[in-house]
């Protein structure tokens, strides 16, 4: 059997603000454990809590209360590539990048041609990130990620930016991802993504986790249950 190598026990995070009568929890008693080389995917509404709940695994965030086991690097990738850093160039990003996730200096130098090469950056590598396009920035993002061995690889949202023959690349490499047993999860809206990436679904609603089964019994269960509360 695998290693339990992400687990959450009572995991909450709570926000105060003033005019509120009561504290606001975006992440509500979580209880989750992710085995190695697992491919989950995370569904619920905007707002249901799927960007704290990976944040808080890839240490973006700290919860309020209840403790985080994370056994391997985690190298998160989200929308727009908000991780990176707009004054300093696309090189200097990627040393960034693999700085804020653990990896060293010499790994960075011994992956960095392929960084490059894959990103298709070409003469903007020395350019600051503030002229970056979006696809630019996710091209850039994604390559530091995949090639400095990640042992956990978090995508929130991100393949929805980028020109097609990039996804195309993009996507290819994930799946080489999974086959050496890398760990990767998954928030997004396009079911036909999850299902291509992921084994397993975990539904959430108002910081809770209110379902987890297989992909295909949690995409059902989503659907049935967002079209219940509709009102014909």
């Amino acid at each position: 059997m695998s290693e339990e190598i992400i687990i959450l026990n009572n995991v909450s995070k709570k926000y105060s603000s003033v005019g509120r009568k009561n504290n606001f929890f975006a992440l509500d008693n979580i209880n989750l454990a992710i085995c190695e080389g697992e491919q989950v995917a995370f569904l619920g509404k905007n707002g249901a809590g799927k960007t704290h709940l990976l944040k808080v695994i890839s240490g973006i965030i700290h919860p309020s209360c209840g403790d985080v086991i994370v056994r391997r690097r985690a190298l998160p990738i989200y929308e727009y590539g908000t991780i990176l850093n707009t004054e300093l160039t696309g090189r200097e990003n990627i040393y960034l990048f693999g700085a804020l996730c653990g990896v060293n200096k010499q790994t960075i130098n011994e992956n960095f041609s392929n960084i490059a090469n894959f990103s298709e950056i070409g003469d903007f590598l020395d350019t600051r990130l503030r002229y970056y396009s979006t696809g630019m920035r996710f091209r850039l993002v994604f390559s530091t990620a995949v090639f400095l061995n990640p042992g956990i690889f978090i995508l929130d949202d991100a393949l929805a930016v980028g020109d097609s023959d990039f996804l195309v690349k993009a996507q290819t490499k994930i799946l080489e991802l999974e086959s050496c047993k890398t760990t990767v999860l998954v928030a997004s809206h396009s079911n036909e993504l999850l299902k291509r990436f992921c084994k397993r679904g975990i539904v959430m609603e108002k910081g809770k986790i209110v379902f987890s089964s297989g992909i295909h019994e949690a995409l059902e269960h989503y659907s049935q249950h967002q079209l219940s509360k509709k009102v014909f």
